[in-house]
């Protein structure tokens, strides 16, 4: 399968902001996908290109958009381990619980990597610990989401006090 050249998916993998500004002004949409059924946001989030990815959402790209996978822009912020770009996603209300084709969840996703910070930020965002059904976890990525639900919980606890 070859790859074809979208010139908004370039510039929001580089995070080229002012290239993004000129394209969406010229009328690029979220409509257009590449090979793999990512559009522009999908690859501004597994860059982790942060600018670009909350200048795409801020011009009304769907943060809820699957690829051919089933995968949204969230889960491919969580694959990608980029934590501040998942922020910026969830704070402009993105889905923290859409499943992908698989039942993979980004809080499945944050844990079966080992990333405490991002599965702790997808908690936070009241992302659904059970959407995703238990066998599908490995041993290590369900020790680390009982964990971090536990201290979740330990620390609003310890808040209302």
């Amino acid at each position: 399968m070859s790859v074809e050249q979208k010139p908004l998916h370039d510039a929001s993998r580089s995070g080229d902001t002012e290239s993004i500004m000129r394209l969406l002004a010229r009328g690029a949409t979220d409509d257009e996908r590449d090979d793999f059924g990512w559009t522009a946001l999908h690859c501004s989030c597994y860059r982790g290109q942060r600018g670009a990815c909350e200048l795409l959402v801020d011009g009304d790209f769907q943060s809820s958009a699957k690829d051919h996978e089933g995968y949204t822009p969230v889960h491919l912020a969580c694959l990608g381990e980029h934590l501040e770009t998942l922020r910026s996603l969830l704070e402009r209300s993105a889905d923290a619980v859409d499943t992908g084709i698989r039942g993979s969840t980004p809080l499945f996703q944050a844990c079966s990597r080992g990333n405490g910070r991002i599965a702790r930020l997808l908690l936070d965002c009241l992302a659904d610990a059970h959407s995703t059904p238990l066998h599908h976890y490995s041993p290590t990525a369900l020790s680390l989401l009982l964990l971090s639900v536990h201290l979740h919980h330990s620390e609003s606890a310890m808040h209302r006090l």
